[in-house]
């Protein structure tokens, strides 16, 4: 009798599921916040090459249609290690929500064009539509999934992109409400020496995506804790075999866990010495979450798997 209860219990939660994944989503129309990350081999594969920070920040008219204006914030990393904080302009962002199509335009210099930003009427093994982001088709890009996630107290539906010439176990997602998890306004076709990942979303100053996030702090400043000491280290990244987490000093409990850009755990190790080596070799090439813990303390930073 149990199983059977559990049995229908676990067909109504995918009823449910799916009946969600009916109802669309729309992008947020204010208080809403991304933030992404960009690592590349021109700032010396740092943790952090740049963070962009994107939020919408009141309305605007252009050429008789109403938007909603975007401020770009963040700091750039460059070659000599110095960091530079900005806050700018970032142009806007309009919605036809009864077909279900996100519109940007951009700030000048970029052309002044109305340009379809993301389109979630799409259809399993339907080519991605040319948009501000894939304005070519350069890497033949494909939804070749669709499924849902479970994003805030609902589901929303995503859309897998596979693309030619991007780093294997590189996936791409399009999320209803969200946006993509290359960043706002990510690209599809990152090559191999190229990443850009949706660090975290906020809605209603709540955090919505993704899920192993703590936190999502506005950034205004150059953060502090980039210019204090740093207590642990890993190297060499990128890595192809085997990483190596180095302590200043040999922390209580602490534990480190490897995670895939969908959040999901795929390799956890206790600490034990002031350096333990992580084996990597069976995980695919690909950019991970390094999520490290001590006691009550979380730091995430990223690896690259070559």
């Amino acid at each position: 009798m149990k199983t059977l209860s559990f049995t229908l219990a676990l067909a109504l939660s995918s009823l449910l599921s799916l009946a969600q994944t009916d109802i669309y989503h729309p992008f947020p129309d204010s208080n809403a916040m991304w933030t992404d990350e960009v690592l590349d081999p021109l700032c010396n594969m740092l943790s952090e090459c740049s963070i962009n920070q994107y939020r919408i920040t009141g309305d605007t008219v252009i050429s008789g249609r109403s938007y909603k204006k975007l401020t770009q914030s963040g700091y750039n990393i460059s070659q000599s290690f110095q960091y530079f904080y900005y806050s700018e302009y970032a142009g806007a962002i309009r919605q036809e929500i009864s077909a279900k199509k996100v519109f940007y335009f951009p700030p000048y210099p970029y052309p002044q064009l109305d340009t379809l930003l993301y389109d979630f009427n799409l259809s399993l093994g339907s080519p991605l539509p040319l948009t501000y982001t894939n304005p070519g088709n350069y890497c033949n890009p494909t939804v070749d999934k669709i499924d849902s996630v479970s994003i805030g107290n609902s589901y929303r539906k995503r859309f897998r992109i596979s693309t030619t010439g991007t780093m294997p176990g590189d996936t791409t997602w399009l999320i209803e409400g969200v946006g993509c998890n290359s960043g706002l306004l990510g690209n599809y076709c990152t090559g191999w020496e190229h990443w850009q990942y949706l660090t975290c979303f906020t809605q209603d100053d709540s955090l919505f995506y993704p899920s192993h996030v703590t936190d999502c702090d506005y950034i205004t400043s150059i953060p502090d804790r980039i210019n204090q000491p740093k207590s642990v280290h890993l190297f060499p990244n990128p890595s192809n075999d085997e990483v190596t987490v180095e302590f200043a000093a040999l922390p209580e409990k602490a534990t480190v866990s490897i995670l895939n850009t969908s959040g999901i755990e795929v390799l956890k190790q206790a600490i034990t010495d002031l350096k333990t080596r992580i084996d990597i070799r069976n995980l695919s090439c690909g950019v991970y979450f390094i999520r490290i813990k001590t006691g009550k303390i979380t730091e995430i930073t990223n690896l690259v798997k070559e």
